[in-house]
């Protein structure tokens, strides 16, 4: 009997010195937050392994935890562990259906899964209640777009950019889809104004592989006419002075020390471009009276220069040095 009790007390001590040393390793709920915020911080400098540790450390009790279900699930999206990551942010999901983030993830996740159907179903349920959101817009026109409805992810990207005129990745957006669908104009307008908003390399590239026909077979203009009742005569006409590339011939009216396929078309296109108030579309009222007014300002050289400033060219470089005040003046007026 003694040795059946003790056994007994043995058992109890080791269960309990594991509860206690499992409790020891979980994160205080009171600092969870801080935590998950350090995670974060460990993500965005790329030490994945070391942000899952923190996250798995936020106990499922802790009111944090789907915070923390959800900064996993966009962990293991980076990583392109899919299914990984549907499982954690459906976890977070059921815990906090109301989060946009977690939202706009999974439907992120199974677009990338090859399921935009099933995200635009998830997404449009969510702008059935938030119909302003610019996270779940964005990611419904991606969808629409992965899905190979270009016209609905047109549609979708202007609704956001005229609810919210500075979201960059949908002018990003709307400048891959028009060129997927042959309006090269409109295409490149876009992109202007995606660098614009945000002059980093990545979107140089991205406009750069457009002109320089790295992209050309996904471009299907025979599929994509304009609606009746359009008049589309100037984007025609820009379009087609843009593939004569007539701006890369030595003899063309170029007077500026950057000399890149970006701002030699981009200067083409701005010289062709006609406003015309009565045309009601982005295209007209947002981009083209915006650049129109860059070249009769005089500002189409500082634009250029503020349009590659994160190059490291040691010419913009040099510009930068000599004329702050310019660019200063540009910004604002911008």
């Amino acid at each position: 009997m003694k040795m059946k009790i003790s056994i007994l007390f043995i058992a109890i001590l080791v269960l309990f010195s594991t509860n206690l040393s499992a409790q020891t390793t979980k994160v205080d709920s009171a600092n969870s937050h801080l935590q998950i915020e350090k995670g974060i911080a460990l993500f965005d400098e790329g030490k994945y392994e070391e942000a899952l540790a923190i996250y798995s450390k936020v106990d499922n009790c802790d009111p944090n935890y789907w915070w923390a279900c959800y900064e996993t699930a966009l962990l293991y999206y980076n990583q392109n562990k899919l299914d990984a990551a549907l499982q954690k942010c459906q976890e977070a999901g059921n815990l906090n259906p109301d989060d946009v983030a977690t939202i706009s993830l999974s439907g992120s996740i199974r677009d990338v899964m090859g399921k935009p159907a099933e995200a635009i179903e998830i997404l449009k349920k969510a702008l059935s209640t938030r119909p302003y959101n610019r996270s779940l817009l964005y990611n419904l026109a991606v969808s629409y777009m992965n899905a190979g409805d270009l016209e609905k992810a047109e549609e979708t990207a202007i609704r956001n950019i005229r609810i919210n005129p500075y979201h960059k990745n949908s002018h990003l957006l709307l400048a891959k889809v028009n060129f997927y669908m042959g309006r090269i104009a409109q295409s490149y307008l876009a992109y202007n104004m995606a660098i614009l908003l945000n002059p980093q390399v990545s979107y140089l590239n991205e406009f750069e592989k457009a002109i320089n026909g790295k992209l050309d077979s996904l471009s299907k203009p025979y599929n994509y006419p304009y609606p009746a009742g359009v008049d589309h005569r100037n984007w025609d006409e820009c379009t087609w002075f843009l593939k004569s590339e007539i701006a890369f011939n030595a003899n063309f009216d170029y007077d500026y020390k950057i000399n890149f396929l970006t701002t030699r078309q981009s200067l083409m296109l701005f010289r062709k471009l006609v406003f015309s108030p009565s045309d009601t579309s982005i295209y007209s009222q947002f981009y083209a009276r915006f650049f129109t007014e860059i070249l009769k300002n005089n500002y189409t050289e500082t634009f250029f220069y503020y349009f590659l400033k994160n190059t490291g060219n040691s010419t913009v470089n040099a510009w930068y040095d000599k004329n702050a005040a310019k660019n200063d003046e540009f910004v604002n007026w911008s």
